[in-house]
């Protein structure tokens, strides 16, 4: 009997290790001495933790009842998949080196539009929404909304 059987299993069994791994990290934050705060530092990563833990034992528990297939399918590794997981990864590293220089809304609109084209996404009406949508939605949230700086554009200080 194959322990691991098909793609959701191995999925969902490294999430909840990777899960646990966090939690267990968490578990080390030290916590402030001050009780004025009703949110202390872990609150969020603990939701997040326990959040995927439970969306890894569902989708570990979901794959017991699918068919059983190649773990890693052929596609899994053509040149299509290996171009597309390396450009993710390179536009990632960019993105963290240059959202300094050119600030976080220009930048994560040139990020995602790039990024989308590459992945497939060709309708540039969708592809120009998204990229300038998702970074004003996310700077409303953050910047409008928490009061949180975000980066800003180093080439016109």
């Amino acid at each position: 009997m194959k322990i691991l059987k098909n793609q959701d299993m191995v999925v969902g069994v490294f999430f909840i290790l990777f899960s646990l791994f966090i939690l267990h990290e968490i578990s080390l934050f030290q916590q402030p001495d001050e009780k004025v705060r009703a949110i202390g530092p872990t609150f969020f990563p603990n939701v997040l933790s326990y959040s995927t833990l439970v969306l890894s034992i569902m989708l570990t528990a979901k794959s017991f009842f699918s068919p059983s297939g190649p773990v890693f399918p052929a596609q899994f590794f053509s040149k299509k998949s290996l171009f597309s997981a390396g450009s993710v990864l390179a536009g990632v590293l960019i993105f963290i080196t240059a959202v300094d220089m050119l600030g976080f809304l220009a930048w994560s609109a040139i990020f995602l539009f790039v990024l989308q084209w590459i992945l497939g996404e060709k309708r540039l009406k969708i592809n120009i929404l998204i990229s300038i949508g998702f970074p004003l939605i996310l700077y409303l949230l953050f910047s409008v909304g928490l009061g949180v700086i975000l980066p800003s554009c180093a080439l016109f200080k």
